[in-house]
């Protein structure tokens, strides 16, 4: 007679991660998201794996450096929701200027519609001022840009 093993909370968190991913993960990668979700104190839970994967639909070096990430957030983002026209304020003061439709796409890649009006989730806002770094990141390393 065999006994099931019990499904512990370590594997329910890898099996949610898994499903958000829609994909088998190797016990190497489980290990890396482990790790930097408890040196972020990120908790193995829908939310928190969820901000994970969407760190990863962003760029996939953020994960491994998800402490300063963090940090960055805390700094910019206020508590309370934020409006579509105040996000695209903040992104204008942080220095990144980009055009309209590459804006919206950050909205997209998170499964948001945009609208100017519409105020959105202290996480959605994180999100998107994380693509805006990204993105400025990005343009100041591009050969031949001009700023």
């Amino acid at each position: 007679m065999t006994t099931k093993k019990a499904k512990t909370k370590k594997d329910e968190a890898r099996i949610v991660y898994e499903t958000l991913k829609s994909m088998r993960v190797s016990d190497s990668h489980w290990c890396k998201i482990k790790r930097a979700c408890a040196q972020a104190d990120i908790p193995l839970d829908l939310n928190g794996l969820t901000l994970i994967t969407n760190l990863q639909k962003i760029s996939k070096r953020l994960v491994a450096d998800i402490s300063t990430i963090r940090m960055f957030i805390s700094e910019k983002v206020p508590a309370s929701k934020m409006t579509g026209a105040q996000i695209k304020t903040v992104v204008t003061q942080m220095g990144v200027f980009c055009h309209y439709s590459t804006f919206i796409r950050w909205f997209h890649k998170l499964g948001v519609e945009y609208n100017a009006l519409t105020y959105y989730s202290s996480n959605t806002v994180a999100l998107v001022l994380l693509q805006a770094k990204v993105y400025a990141v990005k343009q100041k390393t591009r050969i031949g840009a001009t700023k």
